[in-house]
């Protein structure tokens, strides 16, 4: 009889393996990793053998993938690089070429020549320009590749106040 429930659970397995399988075409590069997790075997009447699910249960794993631009911060992650590295003449009294890079809202409001930011558009972003270019900072160390990226996401995702 254990025998026979064994088969069973396993014909069920191999059923819903196959179904899963073959129900949905999955483009490769954006297919989650899927592991199978075992249940522990039934040691119970038969009855309430067959009314158990599947000898295994699909479980998601996360999948490598970049940081989603929509996780980057302002106040977070870029007001503090902007504030280790512009402000000392990006802000206060003293704002070269009108740009104050202290708050979210003078950073918006951009320099004498106009925006620093176009949101949505990190590559037109005069910022994103001169940090990328090595001209900005002037002063003290230039932004490493993780940084300048935290302010491209950052602008591509929308450029929010959060």
């Amino acid at each position: 009889m254990l025998n026979q429930i064994k088969l069973l659970t396993l014909g069920i397995l191999a059923i819903s393996i196959l179904a899963a399988c073959g129900s949905q075409p999955v483009a490769q590069a954006e297919a989650p990793v899927v592991a199978a997790r075992p249940v522990q075997p039934a040691t119970s009447a038969p009855t309430e053998a067959a009314s158990t699910p599947a000898a295994t249960e699909p479980t998601a794993l996360p999948a490598a993938q970049p940081v989603a631009a929509a996780t980057v911060s302002f106040a977070v992650d870029i007001q503090p690089l902007l504030q280790d590295s512009c402000v000392s003449c990006h802000g206060g009294e003293k704002t070269s070429r009108a740009l104050d890079l202290k708050t979210y809202e003078s950073l918006l409001a951009g320099s004498q020549n106009g925006a620093v930011i176009a949101p949505g558009e990190a590559a037109k972003s005069k910022l994103v320009q001169s940090i990328q270019s090595g001209k900005m900072p002037k002063r003290g160390d230039k932004w490493t590749a993780e940084q300048l990226k935290l302010l491209v996401d950052w602008i591509n995702a929308g450029a929010q106040n959060n």
